[in-house]
């Protein structure tokens, strides 16, 4: 399944997944409702996270901290009051953050022509891709932005492919004008923009992936 299918079936479940608990909110089964099942949201998402190219530590850790609610939620697990674990549920997400701060950085212009792979983490980064080569890549941001400047890539192929994944952050992705932009990023709760011109062109460019609760923006200079 490619990132645009994708992404449009996690969009679909999450709708699913909300009118499913909306019934849930009904007599008799009022108890079975959002209060209780709330953490079936993140399990969702971080599980489809996974799938992803970019993105796929958070939606572990999303993942793993909406087991964990739904298992308390539901009396698997023993009860711990909520003043104790959101402080380490920041503390996981404040050593993800360090451990990807810390790691090697890869860059799109491999030598190779391989796909590269930025990512922000509670910050933001900005690059200038050069490859004349250009194949792909992917961008993800968590709680931070990503700004990737393509205006001087080429491209020996008819097209290429940049994978975005977002989440409560935004990412922004400048394209040569000689480029077509195909985006097929799926929004939930967030907002994508095509600001490229709509034209014939021999070279495309693909954009897919998913933006949850941030915003994405294509462009030209």
């Amino acid at each position: 399944m490619n990132e645009s299918n994708r992404g449009r079936l996690t969009f679909g479940l999450v709708l699913l997944l909300t009118g499913v608990l909306l019934f849930l909110q009904l007599d008799p089964y009022s108890r079975a409702g959002f209060g209780m099942l709330w953490p079936l949201y993140p399990v969702l998402l971080g599980f489809m996270g996974l799938f992803n190219r970019s993105g796929k530590g958070f939606s572990l850790i999303l993942l793993l901290v909406g087991l964990f609610f739904l298992l308390r939620n539901l009396n698997v697990l023993p009860y711990i009051p909520a003043m104790y674990i959101w402080p380490s549920v920041l503390i996981l997400v404040a050593v993800f953050a360090i451990i990807t701060a810390m790691g090697p950085r890869r860059h799109a212009a491999a030598p190779s022509g391989g796909e590269g792979r930025y990512s922000a983490a509670f910050g933001e980064t900005k690059e200038a891709v050069r490859d004349q080569d250009f194949k792909g890549l992917s961008a993800s941001a968590l709680f931070g932005s990503v700004e990737l400047d393509l205006s001087e890539a080429g491209m020996e192929g008819d097209n290429a492919s940049v994978d975005v994944f977002v989440l409560f952050g935004g990412a922004e992705i400048i394209v040569p004008d000689s480029w077509n932009a195909e985006v097929k990023i799926t929004p939930i709760f967030g907002g994508v923009e095509n600001k490229t011109a709509a034209q014939v062109r021999e070279k495309k460019v693909i954009v897919t992936g998913t933006v949850l609760f941030g915003g994405a923006v294509i462009r030209t200079r």
